[in-house]
C-alpha cells in the first residue's frame, strides 16, 4: 500500500494540471480497492527491478511492463485509466529505491528526470528525487550533478492550505531550484532545492528526519546500503548533494542533518549540510543573504531617481524576525541611517505602517528579540493613518496580505512570503489609481516572488527590477566557501580562522554582487536602457551558465598540462579567501576533488569573461570544435595583462592608477581578437 500511495502521489503530480477536472487523489483510491490484480503487479514490477535478489533482466521486466499498460489502457473507465497509466509513468521513470530497506524512515526514489513533461518544465533537470512517508512528501531537483539548494519545509496550518501546496509541490520545487540555477552562477554548484511539504499538524522534526535519511539511503557509498542496488542488479552510482538552511530550518535540525550524515558514513558529512553552529557560518547570525541585497539596493537606488544622500522609503515583505528581512534592517540602518524610512512591513505574524517611518529603534529591538512585526510597539506608531496589528483573523489576514501593494514607497523588497505572491491575475493590484507601480523600483529578495509575466508586465508600467537571481545570490555563495572550508580544513582549523574567514566570505558576496552590477549596468547602457534589467539579469545567468557547462570538459582536459599548471593554480587561488592561500595553499589541490576543482575553474572562468568582456563576447568566440583554443588564448592574455599590470604598479608614472584600469578593462579582449582574429 506504501508503494501504492507514493505511485498515485507523483502521478497526481503529473496529472493533475493536464486534467483539471480529474480528482487523482479520489480516483487512484478507487483504482487501487477495485484493480487489486493490476496493483499488485505493479508493485511486483518495482521488485522485479529494485529487490536485491529478485530482479530480471531488462528485457524480460519491459515485457512485463508492457503487458501492464495494456491492461491500464484498457481498464473501461477513462478516469481510472488516466490515474494507473500515470502510476506506471512513475514506475518507469524510478532509478533507485530504498523500498527494499528494513530500517528506512521513509520512502525514497530517484526518478529519470526526463518523466517531467517539457510543456511545464522547459529546462532539463539533471536529477530528481521524490519522498513519501508518514509525516511529509517532498521533491529534489538539481540542474548540474554537483548542485546547491536549501532544504525548506513548508508547514501548512489547515487541509486547505496543504491541499493547496501539494498539488503544486513539484513545479514549485523546479521553479526554486532553476531560480537558484541561474543564482548560482558565482560558484561552482549547479542549482537545486529541496522541500518537504509537513502534514498538518505534523511533526516537521521528525519530517526532516523522514526525508534527509530516506536521501541518505539513496546517496551514501553501495556497500553500505547494499538494501539499494541498481536497476536489475547493476552497479550504481554516486551522487553528490549539497543541502543548505531555508525556511523552517533550525539550528537543531540543521545539526541533525549534518550529525546523521556523518553517522551514516556519507564521504565529506560536513558538506551535505551548511550554516551549522561551530564549523559553519550560520546565515542569519552573519546576515550573508542580506549583505549581497544591500549592494543591489544601493546600485538600484540612483537609477530610480533617488540621488546619493536623498532620504527614500521602503517597505517590506518578510518581517524583523526572519533571516533576510530582519539583516536587511540591520544593515539599511548601519549604512543609511535615518535617510532610510520604512514604512511599512507585513510578515506571518501581522503588519505595521507609517507614512513618518517606523520607528527605528522599535526596529532594531523586534530584530534582537527575532520577534515578529505584530510585536510593533503600538504607541510607537506617529503618522497619520498608521497602524499595525497580528494577522489572527480575515480583516488582519487581508490588511497584511495587501500592504506590499497598497502602500506608496520609493523601494519595494520582497524578503518573505510565498511564491508567486504577484502572479499573471493580481500584478495589477500593485498600480496605484493613476496607472503607476506604487514602488519605483524593486529589489527581489524573496525566490520567485514574482511570476514572469506579472514582472514584466510591471515593468512595463515603470517599474525598475533588480531579479531574485541577481539579488539573493548572497547565501548560496556563502554555503559554497563553507563546502570549500569543510574540504580543506577540520573543524578545528576552521574555527580557529572563523572570524576572519567570515569576513572574507561576506567581502566576495559583496565583491560578487559589485561584479554582476557592472555588467549588468554596462549591458543595459550599450543597448540604450531599452531592455528590461531583470532580462538582462536572467540573460547573465544563462550565459555565464552556458559558458561554463561548455568549458568544463575542456579545463578537465587539459588540467594535468604543465603549461597551464601556473595559470590554473591563479585562477583556483583567486576563488579562495586569502586565509587559505595564506595558511593552507599545499591543500588546495591535494584535498578538493578533481571534479570540484574543475568545476571551481569553469565558473570563476566563465563569471569572469562575461562580467569583464560583455554580454554577448563569448558568443563570437566560443564555439564548440574550438573552445579550447579560445580558453587557452583567453587564459595566456590574462597571464601577460596581469604581468604588464604588476610591473606597471613598480613605476612612478603620473595618473598610474587610471592607466591600470584601462589596460585591465580591455586589454585581454584585444589579445585575444589579436591572436585568433575579428571574425573567429
Amino acid at each position: 500500500l506504501e508503494l501504492l500511495r507514493a505511485a498515485l502521489g507523483f502521478a497526481g503530480q503529473l496529472l493533475a494540471p493536464e486534467h483539471p477536472y480529474l480528482d487523482v487523489g479520489d480516483v487512484g483510491v478507487e483504482a487501487i480497492q477495485g484493480e487489486t490484480a493490476f496493483c499488485k503487479a505493479l508493485c511486483d514490477l518495482i521488485a522485479s527491478r529494485f529487490k536485491p535478489g529478485a530482479t530480471l533482466t531488462a528485457k524480460a521486466w519491459q515485457r512485463r511492463y508492457d503487458k501492464l499498460a495494456k491492461q491500464a489502457h484498457a481498464v473501461e473507465s477513462l478516469a481510472r485509466a488516466t490515474v494507473l497509466e500515470g502510476m506506471l509513468t512513475f514506475v518507469a521513470a524510478i532509478r533507485l529505491t530504498n523500498a527494499y530497506r528494513d530500517a528506512r524512515l521513509g520512502l525514497a526514489f530517484k526518478l529519470d528526470p526526463t518523466v517531467l513533461p517539457a510543456a511545464r518544465f522547459p529546462h532539463p533537470p539533471f536529477g530528481l528525487f521524490y519522498f513519501a512517508g508518514h509525516h511529509a512528501k517532498g521533491f529534489h531537483v538539481r540542474f548540474r550533478a554537483s548542485a546547491r539548494g536549501g532544504l525548506r519545509l513548508v508547514l501548512p496550518r489547515n487541509p486547505g492550505q496543504y491541499q493547496r501546496a501539494r498539488d503544486q509541490l513539484l513545479k514549485e520545487v523546479y521553479d526554486l531550484a532553476w531560480a537558484q540555477q541561474l543564482k548560482n552562477k558565482d560558484i561552482p554548484e549547479g542549482g537545486s532545492k529541496c522541500i518537504a511539504l509537513v502534514v498538518p499538524g505534523g511533526d516537521a522534526s521528525a519530517a526532516v528526519k523522514q526525508v534527509v535519511d530516506a536521501l541518505l539511503d539513496l546517496i551514501v557509498p553501495a556497500q553500505l546500503c547494499p538494501e539499494v542496488i541498481g536497476a536489475h542488479g547493476e552497479e550504481r552510482g554516486q551522487d553528490l548533494i549539497f543541502l543548505g538552511p531555508d525556511e523552517n530550518m533550525t539550528p537543531e535540525r540543521i545539526v541533525w542533518v549534518a550529525d546523521r550524515a556523518k553517522a551514516r558514513g556519507l564521504p565529506h558529512p560536513e558538506t551535505l549540510m551548511s550554516s551549522k553552529p561551530g564549523a559553519g557560518i550560520n546565515h542569519k547570525d552573519y546576515g550573508v543573504t542580506s549583505e549581497g541585497l544591500f549592494r543591489w539596493i544601493d546600485l538600484v537606488l540612483p537609477l530610480a531617481g533617488v540621488a546619493a544622500n536623498q532620504p527614500y522609503t521602503v517597505k517590506i515583505t518578510g518581517g524583523p524576525d526572519g533571516d533576510l528581512g530582519g539583516n536587511l534592517l540591520r544593515i539599511l540602518h548601519r549604512e543609511h541611517g535615518k535617510r532610510c524610512k520604512v514604512v511599512a512591513i507585513g510578515d506571518g505574524t501581522g503588519y505595521a505602517q507609517d507614512p513618518n517611518g517606523l520607528d527605528w529603534d522599535e526596529l532594531l529591538r523586534l530584530v534582537r528579540d527575532s520577534a515578529g512585526i505584530a510585536k510593533f510597539d503600538p504607541a510607537k506608531l506617529k503618522g497619520a493613518g498608521a497602524r499595525g496589528g497580528a494577522a489572527v483573523d480575515k480583516l488582519g489576514e487581508q490588511i497584511r496580505n495587501t500592504l506590499h501593494n497598497t502602500v506608496v514607497a520609493d523601494l519595494f523588497v520582497p524578503c518573505g512570503g510565498r511564491p508567486y505572491t504577484i502572479n499573471d491575475q493580481n500584478w495589477r493590484d500593485f498600480l496605484t489609481e493613476s496607472g503607476k507601480p506604487s514602488a519605483r523600483a524593486m529589489v527581489e529578495g524573496a525566490n520567485i516572488f514574482v511570476t514572469p509575466e506579472a514582472r514584466k508586465q510591471l515593468e512595463h508600467a515603470g517599474l525598475m527590477v533588480i531579479k531574485d537571481s541577481s539579488a539573493n545570490k548572497g547565501g548560496v555563495i556563502c554555503s559554497s566557501y563553507e563546502v570549500l572550508a569543510g574540504l580543506l580544513l577540520s573543524d578545528d582549523e576552521f574555527i580557529a580562522v572563523k572570524p576572519r574567514y567570515v569576513a572574507e566570505v561576506i567581502q566576495a558576496i559583496r565583491d560578487r554582487a559589485d561584479d554582476e552590477g557592472r555588467a549588468l549596468l554596462a549591458a543595459w547602457r550599450r543597448r540604450g536602457r531599452s531592455v528590461a534589467l531583470s532580462d538582462l539579469s536572467q540573460k547573465l545567468s544563462e550565459e555565464i551558465n552556458r559558458v561554463s557547462g561548455l568549458i568544463e570538459p575542456v579545463i578537465a582536459a587539459h588540467l594535468d598540462d604543465a603549461d597551464f599548471a601556473p595559470s590554473w593554480r591563479h585562477w583556483l587561488e583567486a576563488h579562495c579567501p586569502p586565509v587559505l592561500i595564506e595558511r593552507w595553499r599545499d591543500r588546495i589541490e591535494s584535498r578538493i576533488p578533481r571534479a570540484h576543482r574543475v568545476a571551481i575553474l569553469a565558473k570563476r572562468l566563465a563569471s569572469t569573461m562575461v562580467y569583464r568582456e560583455g554580454l554577448t563576447w563569448c558568443h563570437g568566440y566560443l564555439r564548440d570544435e574550438r573552445t579550447w583554443q579560445v580558453v587557452s588564448t583567453y587564459v595566456s592574455a590574462d597571464a601577460q595583462v596581469r604581468q604588464v599590470l604588476a610591473m606597471l604598479n613598480q613605476l612612478d608614472l603620473p595618473n598610474r592608477e587610471q592607466l591600470a584600469r584601462v589596460i585591465a578593462a580591455g586589454s585581454r579582449r584585444e589579445i585575444v581578437r589579436e591572436r585568433l582574429g575579428q571574425d573567429y
